[in-house]
C-alpha cells in the first residue's frame, strides 16, 4: 500500500443525533461507508467503562509495532473484563445496524473483536488501511465487517481522532487515500463512529497533552474467522452466565449450514445442564435446503425398498 503524508481535510462526514433510528444510520452507512452518531451512550456508561478498564490500562505496556504504534496502549478481551462493554455491544440501535448491513452475506453475524485503544501524547498517525484486507475475498458490493468505535474521551483533531475516507468502502483493495480525501472524526465522549471494515481509516496523531481513548466493537460475517479468538478471550465459566444473544455473538452458535457445531450440536448446548449430551448429530440447515434434501432421501428410500422387495 502506498503511504501518503497528509493533514486532515474537511471532507463530508455525516452526523446524526442520538435520536436517529437504526434505519437512518443504516442508510447513511450503506451510502458513505461511515457516519457519526452523537451522544448515543450515556455519561454514566462511559464512566463505568472507563473505571472498569483503568486498572488494565495502568498495567499494560505500549504496543510495539509500526501498525499498532509505539505510544499506544491496547486492550482486548473486553467482554471478559468489562460488564459495561457487554452492554455497549448489545446497544439496541447499533447492533441492528451491523446485523442489517451484513445480513445479505451471511446467516448470522458474530463479534469480530473488542479493543480499547489509548493513544498517548506524542503518537504519530497510523497508516491508513482497510480492515477487510484480513480476508482475501473480493466480491462486488460484499461487506465483511462493521465497526463501532465509541469515544471514551472527546475526539479532537489534536488528540488523535480517527481519520476516515467517506465513500472509500468500494475502492479497489490496494487503493490508498490522498490527503484531500481524509476527514477527521471529531466527536464528543459517548458518540460512536460507525464504518465498514473496507472504509479507509486510521488513528490520528496525538499532538495534545492527554490520552485519547476509544472502545471498538467490531462485527463480522458469521462464517469468517474472528480477529480476536473469543473462545479463549472469554472464559467458558463466564460465557455460561451471559445472555444467549451475547453467547451467540461470541461464536457459540451454528451458522447454517452446519458450521460451528460441537459433537453435531449447537455449542450453546454445552452450557445447558438439562440437554442430553448423548443425542446424535442434528442438521442445522437453511429453510430452503430442506425440501430438496427430503425429496432426495425419499427417492433413495423408494429405490432401496424396491430392491429389497425384488430380492
Amino acid at each position: 500500500m502506498t503511504v501518503h503524508q497528509f493533514k486532515p481535510s474537511p471532507s463530508r462526514l455525516e452526523r446524526l443525533s442520538w435520536s436517529a433510528t437504526s434505519e437512518e444510520m443504516l442508510s447513511i452507512l450503506r451510502r458513505d461507508g461511515c457516519l457519526i452518531v452523537e451522544g448515543l451512550a450515556s455519561s454514566q456508561l462511559m464512566d463505568q467503562i472507563r473505571d472498569e478498564l483503568a486498572p488494565y490500562f495502568s498495567q499494560v505496556a505500549n504496543s510495539q509495532g509500526p501498525f499498532w504504534g509505539y505510544k499506544t496502549k491496547r486492550l482486548s478481551s473486553l467482554i471478559a473484563r468489562s460488564p459495561g462493554c457487554r452492554e455497549l455491544l448489545l446497544h439496541p440501535k447499533v447492533l441492528p445496524v451491523a446485523e442489517a448491513a451484513l445480513a445479505p452475506f451471511c446467516d448470522a453475524i458474530q463479534l469480530n473483536q473488542t479493543q480499547a485503544i489509548q493513544i498517548e501524547p506524542g503518537e504519530v498517525a497510523q497508516v491508513p488501511h482497510s480492515d477487510d484486507l484480513a480476508y482475501p475475498i473480493r466480491m462486488p458490493g460484499m461487506r465483511c465487517l462493521v465497526n463501532a468505535l465509541w469515544a471514551l474521551t472527546d475526539f479532537t483533531d489534536d488528540n488523535g481522532a480517527t481519520q476516515v475516507v467517506p465513500g472509500s468502502q468500494d475502492w479497489p483493495g490496494e487503493r490508498a487515500p490522498l490527503p484531500h480525501e481524509m476527514t477527521t472524526a471529531e466527536m464528543e465522549r459517548g458518540s460512536v463512529l460507525l464504518y465498514f471494515g473496507a472504509t479507509r481509516h486510521n488513528a490520528g496523531a496525538n499532538r495534545s497533552t492527554k490520552p485519547r481513548i476509544a472502545v471498538v466493537m467490531s462485527h463480522v460475517l458469521g462464517w469468517l474467522r474472528q480477529n480476536e479468538n473469543q473462545y479463549l478471550a472469554v472464559p467458558q465459566d463466564l460465557v455460561s452466565t451471559l445472555p444467549v444473544q451475547l453467547q451467540e455473538l461470541l461464536g457459540y452458535a451454528i451458522h447454517k449450514p452446519n458450521l460451528g457445531f460441537v459433537n453435531g450440536r449447537d455449542p450453546k448446548a454445552l452450557f445447558d445442564l438439562e440437554t442430553d449430551q448423548t443425542v446424535g448429530f442434528q442438521d442445522y440447515l437453511p429453510d430452503n435446503y430442506w425440501p430438496a434434501l427430503e425429496q432426495y432421501r425419499e427417492v433413495q428410500l423408494r429405490q432401496q425398498n424396491s430392491i429389497a422387495s425384488e430380492e
